[in-house]
């Protein structure tokens, strides 16, 4: 599985990328847009704004139906699975929800939220959606301790951290690590039987990460 993000590529260079990667057997594809460059440490550089996640989606819909972006015939269909990112902790749950929904209406198979942190805000959100969802899955990542809790609930845009996941990570103190993965193993029993899957984010000792949140 791969993300492609749009805003630094045409539309020739992302059909072109994604052809080349269908013909290598890369098949399963994350729709989304990218941050834009004034989030970065580059505000004065513009992107590259052919399509947003949305029109990738169409794109790689079209291409499965065997048209290219412009309605080129090619010549053989393509397989390509279509995933795009949601964003339960969003601060605009509406906008959140209706952007999904388009993004579903393009032709999105499946829906991996961004790394989650409270299963309430998952919960709101897929409420939000509606039902006639295709397949959800939930990523979880394991916080390293209070430091990188407060720098992403305070600095980080649409991150949303519960204050209860931050003062379990102060009291941690130096065994932050341990108590970030506690948390996660506990969240993703939570948003277990919400969702169709987990996607495991670690950030440090894969396999181990793994196996605790899987209770492995």
């Amino acid at each position: 599985m791969a993300t492609v993000t749009t805003w630094d590529r045409t539309i020739m260079a992302l059909q072109a990328d994604l052809l080349g990667a269908h013909a290598l057997g890369l098949h399963r594809i994350v729709c989304e847009t990218g941050s834009p460059p004034l989030l970065g440490d580059y505000p004065h550089v513009d992107g590259v704004w052919d399509v947003d996640a949305i029109g990738l989606i169409e794109l790689l819909a079209g291409l499965n139906e065997g048209t290219d972006f412009y309605g080129l015939q090619l010549p053989a269909k393509t397989a390509f699975e279509i995933g795009t990112r949601i964003n339960p902790g969003s601060r605009d749950l509406a906008h959140a929800a209706a952007r999904a929904r388009d993004k579903i209406a393009a032709g999105a198979q499946f829906l991996i939220t961004r790394p989650l942190y409270d299963v309430t805000d998952l919960e709101r959100l897929l409420d939000a959606i509606g039902d006639d969802r295709p397949p959800v899955l939930a990523a979880v990542r394991p916080l390293t301790g209070f430091e990188e809790a407060e720098y992403l609930a305070h600095e980080v845009p649409d991150v949303h951290i519960p204050d209860h996941v931050l003062n379990a990570l102060e009291r941690a103190g130096t065994t932050g690590p341990e108590a970030g993965l506690e948390l996660a193993a506990g969240l993703a029993a939570a948003v277990g039987p919400l969702v169709n899957g987990l996607v495991i984010m670690p950030t440090s000792d894969p396999v181990p990460t793994v196996q605790r949140l899987l209770g492995t």
